[in-house]
């Protein structure tokens, strides 16, 4: 009897409507970044002003007018390197120049960094820089314009050029028919110290001059080609022109079974995004 009084109670138990298409929450689509012309987005602009009393420091920090941009556009997603924030004008309402062309040196103008990030990662969310502009005059309320440009390499593809016993091309150029034909001088400088310090074997250095911007990474296997950990390489310029790499691999040998994988971009493209922005409102 009891049975049928429970299966009575629950029929009368109103039932769970679930959400109809009309009520159902559509999820918005993410923006992103890899759409219309290449450009520079202005996120941030912020100031810092020092007055030190007492120089108690030796470089004490400036006053500046900082800004944080994002670059964005169809071909973000196969950014591989880009430059710094480069303004030739930036002027206050007051008429205060906040940026002279003059101010940048050669090696500023022609740094040039590596993306680390992936493609989805770059169209997801661009790529992000800072930049900073002398202090506007305290009575201006806007900056009225800000022009410049940032210089960008573009890649979508890259290749592997694999290099057996690097250390026998020791004080001159590895002998590599892709690499002369995509521009690239490979050559392993001696290590310091090698003759009388077995330590070293587990370091080379690795000079690279030419097209050094095709360089993406350049790194080591074994014979059966599993991979040889190193630490990040120390980077340096040369004075050619040129960029060397230290790389130690914290123990492990490097011999003449040992292989030199250098990846590279083959095509390039090299583009000055401009930007423009009138009428900033000062913080």
């Amino acid at each position: 009897m009891w049975q049928i009084c429970l299966i009575a109670l629950l029929m009368q138990q109103p039932g769970t409507v679930g959400p109809t298409p009309d009520t159902a929450e559509v999820p918005k689509a993410q923006k992103t970044y890899d759409t219309g012309e290449n450009r520079v987005e202005l996120l941030v602009l912020y100031e810092q002003r020092f007055n030190f009393i007492e120089d108690f420091v030796p470089q004490p920090p400036k006053s500046e007018l900082l800004l944080r941009v994002r670059l964005a556009g169809k071909d973000i997603p196969q950014l591989v390197r880009c430059g710094n924030v480069v303004f030739d004008e930036a002027v206050d309402s007051a008429g205060q120049a906040l940026a002279e062309p003059d101010q940048y040196t050669d090696e500023f103008k022609d740094a040039m960094r590596q993306i680390p990030a992936p493609p989805t990662a770059l169209a997801k969310n661009g790529w992000q820089l800072s930049a900073s502009l002398k202090p506007a005059t305290r009575t201006a309320e806007t900056v009225k314009t800000m022009s410049g440009s940032i210089r960008c390499i573009f890649a979508s593809e890259t290749e592997e050029i694999i290099v057996v016993d690097p250390r026998q091309y020791t004080d001159k150029a590895v002998e590599d028919a892709r690499l002369t034909e995509l521009g690239i001088t490979v050559s392993i400088p001696p290590t310091e110290g090698a003759a009388d310090n077995p330590a070293t074997q587990s370091e080379i250095r690795v000079k690279v001059t030419g097209e050094t911007e095709k360089i993406k990474t350049i790194g080591f296997c074994d014979a059966w080609l599993r991979p040889i950990r190193t630490r990040p390489p120390e980077e340096q310029r040369t004075e050619d022109g040129g960029k060397l790499f230290i790389y130690q691999t914290g123990g492990m040998p490097i011999d003449d079974s040992t292989q030199m994988i250098v990846t590279v971009f083959p095509t390039l493209r090299d583009e000055q995004i401009k930007f423009e922005f009138k009428d900033v409102k000062l913080p």
